[in-house]
């Protein structure tokens, strides 16, 4: 068992990251290993002993083992919040430099329809340009044969800008179509990322129900 730190607000970190703020601690309160990463602790002494850092502050783990009655209709809780996440989820943990731990869940689909989204808005951009461009060359042909234009100068002119256009819609097209293979790919990398670590986390808390057990 490891006690709380003396420490004010050392103290209030490990309270905070082992979800016991409602809880009265008195001055003999601790936490048992399985609180702590193997990071958290130093090198194994010569008698087989082990000792925290100096730095050490409880995991996200700590939420899975309790030193209350009910530890393991807890741990079965927490076991289903983690499969209920959607294979289409992507999780994200970090870990401040106080100890705190923030997980946050992303959703690749919702980024690659975006993508879609903004390559539909560009075609349909391009659709109304094209129109308008047929209905100006339209125009310009009939007043040239009532006779208003007698140059073709402006045509060609005209011509020649919107081909100049239609240019840069190209290669706007070209470069978002870019930005969706590459999200794509960032689709599939993410994938492949949250099923790995899906399975870490369930490996994990295997091994911390099969400890449970064994300390009851």
């Amino acid at each position: 068992m490891n006690c709380f730190p003396k420490n004010t607000y050392r103290r209030n970190v490990w309270i905070k990251n082992a979800k016991l703020e409602n809880k009265i601690l008195n001055r003999s309160a601790a936490l048992c290993e399985f609180h702590f990463t193997s990071n958290m602790w130093e090198k194994i002494r010569i008698d087989g002993t082990k000792k925290l850092k100096c730095t050490a502050v409880p995991t996200i783990f700590g939420e899975l083992v309790t030193q209350q009655k009910n530890k393991k209709a807890k741990i079965n809780q927490n076991t289903a919040d983690l499969n209920g996440i959607k294979q289409s989820q992507i999780i994200i943990s970090k870990t401040d430099y106080d100890g705190t731990v923030t997980i946050s869940i992303n959703n690749p689909k919702e980024e690659q329809c975006k993508s879609e989204n903004l390559l539909s808005d560009i075609e349909e951009e391009e659709a109304v340009t094209h129109q308008i461009s047929k209905k100006i060359l339209q125009e310009t042909a009939e007043l040239c044969s009532d006779g208003i234009i007698q140059d073709d100068t402006l045509v060609s002119k005209q011509e020649h800008s919107l081909d100049k256009q239609n240019l840069l819609y190209m290669e706007k097209i070209k470069k978002l179509e870019k930005l969706l293979r590459k999200s794509e790919s960032l689709r599939i990398s993410m994938g492949k990322r949250h099923k790995r670590l899906q399975n870490q986390y369930k490996n994990r808390i295997k091994e911390l129900e099969k400890k449970v057990c064994i300390i009851e």
